[in-house]
């Protein structure tokens, strides 16, 4: 996954600011890793455009073909 990909949050721990509902479509904004196992990316809302770090395997690329739900 790369910047300006669309996402869908599947789940995330509790944050400030923003609580993502299962399923929520969201924008990687910015990724970094940091280790083997710790890889985290910067995801914007398409909501509210509250960005939060969320843990790379809660999140799942959006099908460009699956439209909007």
């Amino acid at each position: 996954m790369k910047v300006g990909d669309l996402v869908r949050v599947n789940s995330t721990a509790v944050s400030v600011g923003w609580k993502p509902e299962q399923g929520e479509l969201g924008l990687i904004v910015s990724p970094v890793n940091l280790g083997s196992d710790a890889r985290y990316c910067k995801v914007q809302s398409v909501k509210t455009g509250t960005a939060l770090w969320i843990r790379d395997y809660r999140i799942t690329p959006c099908n460009e073909t699956e439209g909007d739900q």
